[in-house]
């Protein structure tokens, strides 16, 4: 018998972790959002007024650095959605965590993966800039191909890495590279069951979707449809996540409970205001 927990098992232990605390998540998922609009808007307002090719490039530029900024965005996450799991006094603006700890190293964390992305699309790219200029039915199935390819080593070598966030807080007194040697390390015998976690949400994201298709003709409706949905799925899939961690990755350090008692960032905080 396994000793460690099924995704079913996860995910219904998740659902109970959550009850009391939706007010804490809804309000943490909703100030996520507004901040990432309240970016894009701004991108979207700087490259209005450029030519075709400068807007394109300087759209290009500012997608990378928003991607960057994420990063931080994903520590706060990962703090938010390990109190929880953890049984620990938490906050909405635990999101913010990123931001006040870490941030140097999540924005180095999330540079060295999205240029590891971007090396493995590079072929791609070249074959549809080609494909472009000479429009070919075999240069067209070999670029999709070189799409396929790219994408599943992408997501091979995200799998690798996914648990960076949660390492790196339970582990501050890491650098970069051994933040990221030590979740490789981790995630060595768990990246098959850690994708099974992730597409386990799938068919409620799909019955999400099929919602606003069925009401497609009601934009309100349809928007609403949209929303709410997320707003449940999106923290009950980041507090599985978090259990995953713990069950599979945590628990593999010899002092954990030690190496993890200062995650309880919101209760530190109130200690140290006191």
């Amino acid at each position: 018998m396994s000793q460690y927990k099924s995704s079913a098992e996860l995910k219904s232990l998740s659902k109970g972790q959550l009850l009391g605390k939706y007010n804490v998540v809804i309000l943490a998922f909703l100030l996520y959002i507004a901040c990432n609009l309240g970016i894009y808007s701004v991108c979207l307002l700087a490259t209005m007024r450029l030519t075709p090719a400068v807007g394109t490039l300087f759209q290009w530029i500012l997608n990378f650095l928003v991607r960057l900024l994420a990063g931080i965005f994903t520590v706060g996450n990962a703090a938010l959605y390990l109190n929880i799991a953890r049984g620990r006094q938490c906050r909405s603006f635990d999101l913010f965590t990123g931001f006040r700890r870490h941030a140097d190293k999540a924005i180095s964390v999330c540079f060295i993966l999205l240029v590891i992305n971007y090396l493995f699309m590079v072929p791609f790219y070249l074959l549809d800039l080609l494909h472009q200029k000479h429009p070919s039915g075999a240069l067209f199935l070999v670029s999709c191909l070189a799409l396929v390819i790219g994408r599943s080593l992408y997501i091979f070598v995200e799998l690798a890495y996914c648990q960076w966030a949660y390492l790196l807080l339970d582990h501050p007194e890491y650098g970069v590279r051994e933040t990221l040697h030590l979740c490789r390390e981790r995630m060595r015998g768990h990246k098959g069951s850690r994708f099974y976690l992730a597409v386990s949400f799938l068919p409620l994201w799909l019955l999400s979707f099929l919602a606003v298709l069925g009401l497609a003709a009601f934009p309100p409706l349809s928007l609403i449809a949209a929303f709410v949905p997320v707003m449940f799925l999106f923290p009950y899939q980041n507090l599985a996540y978090a259990n995953f961690y713990l069950d599979r990755i945590y628990c593999k350090e010899p002092s954990a409970e030690a190496a993890g008692s200062h995650i309880n960032l919101a209760a530190d905080e109130e200690i140290n205001g006191n």
